[in-house]
């Protein structure tokens, strides 16, 4: 009696070869997916070069100028110092400098600055413990750059820190998010273009010293009120694009996916609510003591 036997190669599929190639094809398909995944995931805009004190465009090359200003010149700027001295007293002389462009502009109803050095104390929550944090005459610089008087009462704050850790330029930490708010506050000042919300922008000088500066802007500050959302811009690390760090509101998260290459992960902000980084940011203290809506944007390399 004889049996049939299935045939070690099927001529229609070609057998082990033809399952070696189906695997080898799938591979391949993974392979130029993780590539692609990579580089959307890396890919930047091309830089914009010197732009002039006119044009209401981003330049990388004005933000830089920044940079090599606060961090190159100026150098270690811990709080008290005279490096966060002579670093507020730049940053409030290109405010004054752009204010003077605001006036003649007809979209812009008040471009005020104000700097402030307000004292205070906060508890603060250290390792499982609270600790009673308490600060005098810290520095804040703020411009209110209002659009009228129908959007005053909803302004949009944007937070850095212009001053550093101890021993440190604090360069990506955070000089980078500062001249990029300098350069935001030279083109509103310059665009002609009505927007719907006043902005507020914060430069804040003591956040390396445990959030002080952001704390005394929120409970202290007559423009805090004004305040209906934030955006603060700091740093974990000193590669990577802008990435969307934490956020607090269901509305901001579907607006930030409008904006130009939109880049976000929840792991960083998994990793950082689980305690294994001993750090934290000015997000804290406008959610807790401001109770108002608001994302973190920051560079990062997770």
């Amino acid at each position: 009696m004889s049996t049939s036997r299935r045939p070690v190669f099927d001529a229609r599929g070609g057998g082990a070869a033809g399952g070696l190639l189906l695997v080898a094809a799938a591979l391949a398909v993974m392979l130029v997916a993780a590539c692609l995944a990579w580089w959307n995931h890396a890919a930047l805009p091309a830089p914009v070069g010197p732009l002039g004190m006119l044009v209401p465009d981003f330049s990388e090359s004005n933000a830089r100028s920044h940079m090599r200003a606060l961090v190159d010149d100026i150098g270690f700027r811990s709080p008290g110092t005279v490096g966060e001295r002579l670093a507020k007293e730049y940053i409030v002389e290109k405010l004054r400098e752009y204010q003077r462009f605001a006036l003649a502009n007809p979209s812009i109803e008040k471009y005020d600055i104000s700097i402030d050095s307000p004292s205070g104390s906060f508890q603060l929550g250290i390792l499982r413990s609270e600790v009673q944090k308490m600060y005098v005459n810290v520095s804040n610089v703020a411009v209110f750059i209002s659009c009228g008087r129908e959007c005053d009462e909803n302004a949009i704050l944007v937070n850095s820190h212009f001053d550093s850790q101890f021993g440190t330029k604090g360069a990506g930490d955070d000089i980078v998010a500062v001249s990029v708010m300098l350069e935001l506050a030279r083109i509103f000042a310059v665009d002609r273009t009505k927007f719907r919300n006043s902005l507020v922008l914060l430069f804040n000088g003591a956040e390396e010293t445990m959030l002080d500066g952001s704390h005394g802007f929120i409970t202290q500050s007559e423009l805090a009120g004004t305040c209906r959302a934030f955006i603060n811009m700091d740093s974990m690390g000193c590669t990577g694009k802008a990435t969307l760090f934490q956020v607090n509101s269901r509305e901001l998260a579907k607006l930030y996916k409008k904006v130009h290459m939109p880049h976000g992960t929840v792991i960083s902000n998994d990793i950082f609510k689980s305690g294994l980084i001993l750090s934290d940011t000015d997000y804290r203290q406008f959610v807790g003591y401001g109770g108002i809506a608001g994302m973190v944007k920051l560079p990062t390399v997770l």
